[in-house]
This record gives C-alpha cells, structure tokens and sequence, in this order.
C-alpha cells in the first residue's frame, strides 16, 4: 500500500471520528427547546457537580439580598465602619499621644516615598523608551481625581496626619476628603511593576517596602479608609497592566511613534547600559 494511500485512510478515520463525536455532542446537547430538558439527563458527573454548585451560589445570592441575616446597615445605623480602624484604633492614640514617633513615622513614610518617586522619575529618563511610566502615572492620578469630585466622602474618625516639620515632594499635609481611592499605597505599585519589568528586584523589594510603610502609616493616621488601600494598590495594578498595552498599541499604529521608539532603542544600545530597555 502506497503512503498516499495510508493518508487518505487516516485523514478518512478522522473524519469519521469528528463527525461521530459531533453526532454525539448534539445528541447530549439539541439545539431544540423541546429537548433541553432531556438533554439534562445526558450530563457528565463534573458537569452535574457544577451545575449544583451554581445552584447553591444562585440560592445565597437570592438569601442574602433578601434577608437581613449579614449586618446590612439600616438608615438609623452608622454607615461607616472600618474593622481594620477599630482593631488599630490603640496604635491612632499613641499615634496622636506621642509626638516623637509621630514625626518619626510620618517622615519615615514621606522620605520612602519621596525617594521612591525620585529613583522612579530619574531611571525613567535615563533607559525608558518611550512615555508609558508618566502615562500610567497620569491614568492613575486622573481617574483618581474625577472619583474624588464625583463623590466626597467624610473624614474617618481620629483623622490626624499633622505637617512633621520636614516637607515633602509627594505628601502634602492639607487636609482634605480626597480619600478613594489611596495614592500613597497605589504609587509604590505603579514603580515597582515598572521594576519587576526591567527585572531589578532589589528596586521592586523597595517598592514593596515603601507600600508596608504607607499602609502602616495610612492606617494608624486614619488617613484613608481600609477600602482605599486595598482599591489603590489592586487599581495601580491593573493600571499598569493596561497602560502598557494602550501605549504599545499607540506605538505600534502611529508611524510617527513606531520610528521615535525605534530611534530611542537604538541610540540606548550605542550607550551600552547593563540595563533591560523600559520598552
């Protein structure tokens, strides 16, 4: 039997084979009303399985929006309500009561912070390529912004975060209610996505130390909401997830951009840096 031959007859078996298996899907699945109910009967034991766990979670979401069995607050209720508060609410007082680490942690936090930007800014302009670090920056501080005018939420309970005596290029110390969603704690994510990128961990470790500190300090000064933290850093994240793909999107499509990112990459190799392009 010639090769051609045995081609022919194996691309033959998996014809058959496709057509039997599709033959059989429609069998367990019809594509007519009538028999979808039958087709219930044809299920697999994983698909029963799920199909009982969306029962349960359908039966839980109907319970507990129409029964006040999980703590909703009623409209005589306090509304706010910050767990994390109550739980550090000893650390606010001596926060408050003790001048001396007062001013030590603030401008702890604010230094990290400062030099965080600073390290950011100026290894931004030295290896990056093109403007995507600002532009997530921008993305981030805006939508920030438009939530903040949109929604003005009262100040927590035993706020206090007073001037340290020592400025700050990122902090300021004017009281305000712009607090959702949390810039101090969603920054620190930006650079130090930025850092895991160009693949130097020891300034991505940094990153995460400085997001500990801010934490610490946002909490305890009851600067933000808990929410505010969490919101911050997972919204960072994503804002650099996408940033990257609008800005490489633009780069790619914009002739103009393509050849000034092609320019950038290639005037960086003629400098020889032991640096990963911030492409």
């Amino acid at each position: 039997m010639s090769n051609k031959s045995e081609i022919c007859i194996k691309k033959e078996k998996i014809i058959i084979k496709n057509q039997i298996t599709k033959n059989k899907y429609k069998k367990s699945f019809p594509s007519n009303p009538k028999y979808v109910f039958k087709a219930f009967f044809c299920l697999k034991k994983a698909q029963i399985k799920k199909l009982f766990i969306s029962f349960i979670i359908i039966f839980l979401f109907g319970l507990f929006n129409n029964i006040n069995i999980i703590g909703n607050p009623q409209p005589e209720n306090k509304c706010y309500n910050d767990k994390i508060h109550d739980i550090t609410e000893f650390l606010n007082y001596y926060f408050r009561g003790n001048d001396k680490f007062r001013k030590f942690f603030t401008i702890l936090g604010s230094l990290a912070i400062d030099i965080l930007f600073l390290i950011s800014s100026i290894l931004w302009a030295i290896y990056s390529i093109d403007w995507r670090y600002f532009i997530n920056i921008m993305l981030f501080y805006g939508i920030r912004y438009i939530m903040n005018e949109s929604s003005r939420l009262r100040c927590p309970d035993l706020i206090y975060l007073p001037y340290p005596g020592v400025p700050s290029i990122v902090v300021g110390y004017i009281q305000g209610s712009d607090f959702f969603f949390s810039g101090h704690c969603g920054f620190p994510i930006l650079s130090m996505m930025e850092f895991i990128w160009v693949k130097k961990f020891w300034l991505a470790s940094y990153s995460v130390f400085v997001i500990l500190v801010e934490t610490f300090l946002m909490e305890i000064s009851r600067e933000h909401y808990t929410i505010d933290i969490i919101v911050g850093v997972i919204f960072a994240h994503y804002i650099t997830i996408y940033g990257r793909k609008i800005v490489d999107f633009f780069y790619d499509k914009i002739p103009f951009l393509k050849k000034l990112k092609k320019k950038n990459i290639d005037e960086m190799k003629k400098l020889k840096f032991n640096w990963i392009l911030m492409d």
